[in-house]
């Protein structure tokens, strides 16, 4: 799908996230075994390329003067970065992994198939 210039580079991070999730819905072998030293170090390059993304996506919505009447769910955007964060700081197990990755897919599909069509939306509307 062809996407608006503003979120191409969001898009590509997308793509990331998603390989990100199968990777953790994947490694849920023995769900009480801790996390190795691997998948620890993975995690935590993860979790600052989430929180660059995440504070890139909530620049982009700051910056709609009109945002309040976009019905764009920016509550929900910052409410979800936030407990993907948090997930990746608590991760301590196979389990913790696999919930993560399930909210991880379920954030990043919503995110592209709605919230971008709605940022998209806009930007058409208004000339941008």
């Amino acid at each position: 799908m062809k996407r608006h210039a503003n979120l191409v580079a969001l898009a590509r991070e997308h793509h990331q996230s998603l390989v990100m999730a199968r990777w953790a819905k994947a490694a849920t072998a023995d769900e009480d075994a801790a996390l190795t030293a691997s998948e620890r170090l993975r995690l935590a390059e993860f979790r600052g390329a989430l929180a660059r993304h995440a504070s890139r996506e909530e620049a982009i919505v700051g910056a709609i003067p009109e945002f309040a009447g976009l019905g764009l769910e920016a509550a929900r955007l910052r409410a979800e970065h936030l407990e993907l964060l948090d997930l990746m700081d608590r991760c301590g197990s196979q389990a913790d992994l696999n919930r993560l990755g399930n909210r991880l897919e379920a954030h990043t599909r919503w995110e592209d198939r709605e919230f971008f069509a709605q940022l998209e939306a806009y930007w058409s509307r208004s000339g941008q």
